[in-house]
């Protein structure tokens, strides 16, 4: 497991709450295409519907965002 540090000289209080930083993060990613959904599940360390679920709470829209998830998601 890697840990990622951040240095700020003040620290908003919403980025105090790890699990908000790591949705936040992994939802960003994800969208943008930087991460798969598998990548970003393991980033939060959820299964894929809990992970979906979080995801939607923190305003990310989950779609299939490539040919193999698409498949994924239709094969189940």
């Amino acid at each position: 497991m890697a840990t990622l540090t951040i240095q700020l000289e003040t620290i908003p209080r919403v980025l105090k709450d790890a699990d908000f930083t790591r949705y936040l993060i992994a939802g960003s990613l994800y969208t943008k295409g930087i991460l798969s959904g598998e990548e970003a599940r393991e980033l939060t360390g959820d299964a894929r519907r809990v992970f979906e679920d979080k995801m939607s709470e923190y305003g990310f829209a989950m779609m299939p965002d490539d040919d193999d998830e698409i498949r994924a998601e239709l094969n189940g």
